[in-house]
């Protein structure tokens, strides 16, 4: 590729960058939430700097291709000093406006090549020996970031500069290629001669200026570490005036002047706090650290900024823009079917929950946020999830379905149909390669489905209730089981033909879809307005028993939120499928943002939601998030089930009537039969 072809190439391809994600933030501006927030100019201000190295092609050094891509060789450096002001579109892309100072400098090799310029062409038959140049000057310029993760973007850029001008030689070439010094001083500092001042070196009527203008175009790639922004930027630089080595008129090579850079820098934020985009794309705080911030932002005597900031706080504190919000809307749409449990003839009721969007984070007051892990709106497809979370009763079935012999095992034997599956099965049915779990865990034998008694002593609550006792005896079959770790839940949910549900669907649930509620009630409280406890929790510090239960309740104790899903608060937390990860961004590598999760094997913390009996009320919040290793059992942790599968939703029978059919247990199941 020769060097005019390179040059049209790249200023094509500037141009086709420019044009698609102007586009871009139309379109997706369309379907942007955009609050009336303001921010002070300088909370969106960077401080800029970056350095580079750079290779300059022109009149008196041709380089070609430049190695096609890269300054190569290096013949100079480049230095830049910016203000960076940011312009929020939307999540996904952002614009900047620069004003700064640049600087780029150049050095050829000495020469004398009557093929590049000629002697004879000189009023004076001198040509430069060699050529330095120092450009610096003003330049302003813009930008477009498209924004593939939170903490990474991509941004083609544009800007026009004027810059000092002084192109310079060490001494000069006569026509018998002698080097000779022309009869004027030297320059104190740099000790050569300023080609301007050497008329001798320039054809007749040639005048060097003493400025040039440029463009400049090409790509940044930004990226965050440690709270700061790095940046690496490979530029092109066209130089409109032909004149930066000086020898225009008596070269015979005549060319574009134009150099290649690469740079890298930072941007340090000139005034610190949040930003628009950090608010509007829900980095996240919680409800007060949002309104003062949007309050901070306003002038709270303009009954125009006031009449936003009430606006605002509706959006924040019940999710205004979330789809469906109107009370029973949503949830007039659950329907209920009946599921069967592996190779068993043991059902229970799944409730169908109808998909919609919503904001995922903890909404609630947070002083030491402990829950910083931000807001993020998704998509829930339908999906349907277990009313209840799994009991006692339905994980002795499971082990005794696999053959596993316990207490009581010979009462469940008459109920089960079919070979259960091997655990290799199991394995795959879960998606679990345990190559790639890097904890030494025993998953090979159905032994190791059994529950950790172990586990039990972590509370020390072995002296109140035995484990033995609970888990085996029948007058807590109805409880909820604990005691099992990540991998024996994703094995139980893979045998009965679900699964466990991921983090957003779990909170969407808890929620009953509405992103503004902290509890799955309404309401900041653990009571309701008669002063009836609504979970099952710790009140005080050291009290458990008010609302009813000392350790745990029943898995249908306590009335259940409007998507008709029990104890979602309190009792036990629950295992999801999502791997744990300080922020709700790594959700963002779906770009569908439906349904999202984080299924990672190699991170061994998993997710658990809910909080459990000995959680005080921040925490059975439905937007707090907990994690636990996976491969460890507590007494704390239970789960439950669900499943997306359009297999399952689509071809069952579903229930009639109006009453929900979880109310009381399931008296059509043989097992409970037996119970009874």
């Amino acid at each position: 590729m020769n060097l005019n072809l390179h040059t049209k190439f790249l200023r094509s391809l500037t141009v086709l960058l420019f044009a698609s994600t102007v586009f871009s933030v139309n379109l997706m501006a369309q379907n942007e939430e955009t609050p009336q927030i303001r921010t002070s100019f300088w909370q969106e201000v960077d401080f800029e700097f970056d350095i580079g190295i750079s290779s300059f092609a022109g009149d008196f050094s041709n380089q070609g291709d430049f190695s096609d891509w890269l300054p190569i060789p290096v013949n100079g450096f480049s230095f830049g000093i910016h203000l960076n002001e940011n312009v929020y579109f939307n999540r996904r892309l952002s614009g900047s406006i620069r004003v700064g100072l640049s600087a780029m400098s150049y050095a050829s090799v000495t020469q004398f090549d009557r093929n590049i310029v000629d002697p004879n062409l000189a009023s004076g038959r001198l040509v430069p020996a060699n050529i330095r140049n120092t450009v610096f000057g003003p330049e302003i310029g813009a930008g477009l970031r498209m924004y593939p993760t939170p903490n990474f973007s991509i941004e083609p850029m544009l800007s026009f500069g004027i810059y000092y001008n002084d192109p310079r030689a060490d001494a000069f070439f006569n026509q018998s290629g002698d080097l000779v010094e022309p009869d004027i001083p030297t320059n104190r500092a740099t000790r050569d001669f300023s080609i301007r001042d050497v008329p001798e070196a320039v054809a007749d009527g040639e005048t060097i200026p003493g400025s040039l203008m440029a463009i400049t175009y090409g790509m940044r790639f930004n990226f965050m570490i440690s709270d700061t922004e790095f940046f690496t930027k490979v530029s092109y630089r066209d130089f409109l005036s032909p004149y930066f080595d000086g020898v225009r008129d008596i070269s015979l090579d005549q060319g574009p002047n134009r150099a290649a850079i690469i740079s890298v820098g930072m941007n340090l934020p000139v005034q610190s706090g949040p930003r628009t985009r950090d608010l509007r794309a829900g980095l996240g705080w919680d409800l007060r650290t949002q309104l003062d911030f949007a309050k901070g932002s306003m002038d709270m005597d303009s009954p125009e900024d006031r009449e936003v900031f009430f606006e605002l706080f509706d959006d924040i504190a019940v999710d205004r823009d979330t789809p469906g919000l109107m009370i029973d809307e949503l949830a007039n749409q659950i329907q209920f079917f009946e599921h069967n449990l592996g190779n068993t003839n043991y059902s229970i009721v799944l409730n169908k929950l109808p998909g919609n969007t919503f904001m995922i984070g903890h909404v609630d007051e947070d002083p030491f946020r402990i829950q910083n892990y931000g807001r993020l709106r998704v998509s829930v497809q339908d999906f349907a999830m277990s009313p209840k979370a799994i009991t006692n009763k339905q994980y002795k079935l499971f082990m005794a379905a696999m053959g596993l012999n316990f207490p009581g095992s010979e009462n469940y034997q008459q109920y089960i149909i079919g070979n259960p599956p091997s655990m290799q099965e199991l394995l795959e049915r879960a998606q679990i390669d345990l190559s790639e779990v890097p904890v030494d865990i025993q998953l090979t034998s159905v032994e190791n489905l059994r529950p950790d008694p172990a586990s039990w002593n972590e509370l020390n609550i072995n002296n109140v209730l035995p484990f033995s006792d609970y888990f085996y005896s029948e007058a807590y079959n109805d409880h909820p089981v604990v005691a099992v770790n990540w991998y024996q839940a994703m094995l139980f949910a893979a045998w009965s033909g679900l699964r466990l549900p991921n983090e957003v669907e779990w909170e969407y649930a808890a929620k009953s879809g509405v992103g503004g509620r902290v509890f799955p009630w309404d309401g900041y409280t653990g009571q309701d307005s008669s002063g009836n406890y609504l979970a099952n929790y710790m009140q005080e510090r050291g009290v458990y028993n008010l609302d009813g239960y000392t350790l745990f309740a029943p898995v249908d104790a306590f009335e259940p939120n409007r998507f008709r899903l029990y104890n979602m608060a309190g009792n036990v937390s629950e295992w999801v499928l999502d791997s744990y990860s300080s922020t709700y961004r790594i959700l963002e590598q779906d770009r569908m943002m439906v349904t999202p999760s984080n299924f990672n094997l190699a991170e061994t913390r998993k997710v658990h939601r809910g909080g459990s009996w000995a959680s005080s009320l921040f925490f059975i919040g439905s937007g707090v998030r907990n994690h636990h290793q996976g491969h460890r059992a507590s007494p704390l942790i239970g789960f439950r089930v669900a499943t997306s599968s359009a297999a399952v939703l689509e071809n069952r029978v579903l229930l009639n009537g109006e009453d929900d059919p979880n109310d009381g247990e399931d008296d059509d199941s043989e097992i409970d039969l037996m119970d009874n």
